[in-house]
């Protein structure tokens, strides 16, 4: 929260939004309906498009100028180049995911954790892009090993993740003939996703939390806000 303490969202609202998350799994998972997930492609979509533009200008006061110029006539210049080029791929993913949930039919609780894990990984690309852009040096061991140890286990993790094992939208008798045999002792694919996720995002939260160490000693006014 160094970088930008005025925008960065409190733990209430984080975790009610992680809250709001888990309700609208629930839903989908109860009433996995084409309304439902409609209703849901817009709130995905609106909410991304919200959160990046929030990314982008920093403060509402600024997007609210910008439209004003624009229903003046006026142009809007793209006033933060790096910022732009990597949201517009961010909001493009999305906008792929989103179409791909509904083209292939994929599992509602599994489309959000794509979701999920898609937007993760790309704000740490993100954050990591403008900060080498930025000047800002990277060379914190802690931070590299916990980096590789991330993708170390993550990596597996989503292999085994996609080659699923279950289907939570077909009855038992049918959700287990997709069981396939135990891989290491009496762990199959599905535990092995779950344990190897775990390591994985406990290994992240380390790398986020050693991503700006040598900013640590930098008095504030003199860190980059982007």
């Amino acid at each position: 929260q160094n970088r930008h303490p005025d925008i960065i969202a409190g733990a209430h609202k984080a975790v009610g939004v992680i809250a709001f998350i888990v309700c609208i799994v629930v839903a989908g998972i109860l009433s996995n309906g084409v309304i439902f997930r409609s209703i849901f492609l817009v709130i995905h979509l609106v909410g991304v498009a919200l959160f990046n533009a929030h990314l982008y200008f920093y403060s509402w006061d600024n997007a609210k100028r910008s439209l004003r110029n624009i229903r003046r006539g006026g142009c809007c210049p793209v006033q933060y180049p790096r910022r732009f080029v990597l949201l517009f791929f961010s909001t493009l993913i999305n906008l792929v995911l989103a179409v791909c949930g509904i083209i292939f039919q994929i599992d509602f609780a599994t489309l959000v954790l794509y979701v999920l894990m898609a937007n993760l990984g790309l704000y740490q690309i993100y954050y990591i892009l403008l900060k080498i852009s930025s000047g800002e040096s990277l060379c914190q061991l802690p931070f590299w090993i916990f980096f590789f140890l991330t993708i170390g286990f993550g990596t597996p993790a989503v292999i085994f993740f996609v080659s699923s094992t279950t289907d939570s939208q077909k009855s038992p008798a049918q959700s287990r003939q997709m069981n396939k045999d135990c891989l290491l002792l009496f762990y199959d694919s599905h535990d092995l996703w779950h344990i190897l996720s775990a390591f994985g995002l406990f290994f992240y939260s380390l790398t986020l939390l050693t991503i700006d160490d040598l900013l640590e000693e930098k008095p504030r006014n003199h860190i980059a806000s982007w």
